[in-house]
């Protein structure tokens, strides 16, 4: 049954065929890299739920520079329609400043395992989410390099996270189970992109030929 969770989870968000996954044997290999790294201008775009006529809206977040909050430095993240957030990371781990309490409050964490259970702190609140699997995996449309991939669940919900890039589904953030999100494509640099959604790139280029 769990295979073939993360088998639908796979066809949802990279299209059928277009997966390559090598679940890692040597732990150590997979670390040392892992979480959002985040950086200046990476770029995600996602495409919200599709109408009838079959259009999708798109929304996108991008990195635009540092900030000091309580004597520490954060990654400015502005969302076209949600504003500023600001995001930290630390080790394998990723947190988000919450301006009503101070506090930093995870967000991703690549130091887990099958089994484990996470709690994040997405825009929408906090949720629990179980691990299914960890791995490596080559993306559609990125460098060819394998990168590290969690795979979690909450109920119907699914998602993945991947190392140097953070969800498939939401991009910078986690939204919460009711998210209609799936990300379209992921731009580390102008011109350079690690992952792109074959699903969606007539989506994609609609959306830059109209910028």
């Amino acid at each position: 049954m769990k295979k073939m969770i993360l088998g639908c989870l796979v066809g949802m968000l990279l299209g059928v065929g277009m997966w390559a996954c090598q679940p890692g044997s040597d732990d150590d290999a997979l670390r040392g890299r892992s979480g959002v790294l985040l950086e200046n201008l990476s770029e995600w775009i996602c495409v919200d739920s599709v109408t009838p006529e079959g259009y999708a809206l798109l929304c996108g977040c991008q990195i635009y520079g540092d900030t000091m909050l309580a004597g520490e430095r954060w990654k400015k993240v502005y969302e076209e329609g949600a504003g500023m957030s600001f995001l930290r990371q630390e080790g394998e781990r990723v947190y988000r400043y919450d301006v009503r309490t101070g506090e930093g409050l995870l967000v991703f964490d690549f130091d887990v395992q099958a089994g484990d259970r996470v709690t994040v702190h997405g825009l929408d609140g906090a949720e629990t989410l179980t691990v299914e699997e960890v791995g490596d995996t080559i993306l559609p449309g990125g460098n060819g390099m394998p990168y590290r991939y969690v795979s979690l669940s909450a109920g119907d919900y699914h998602d993945v996270w991947v190392e140097d890039m953070g969800s498939l589904r939401t991009g910078f953030y986690f939204r919460g189970a009711s998210t209609k999100f799936e990300g379209a494509f992921f731009k580390k640099l102008p011109g350079l992109f690690l992952y792109m959604n074959p699903e969606y790139a007539h989506m994609i280029n609609e959306s830059q030929s109209g910028r």
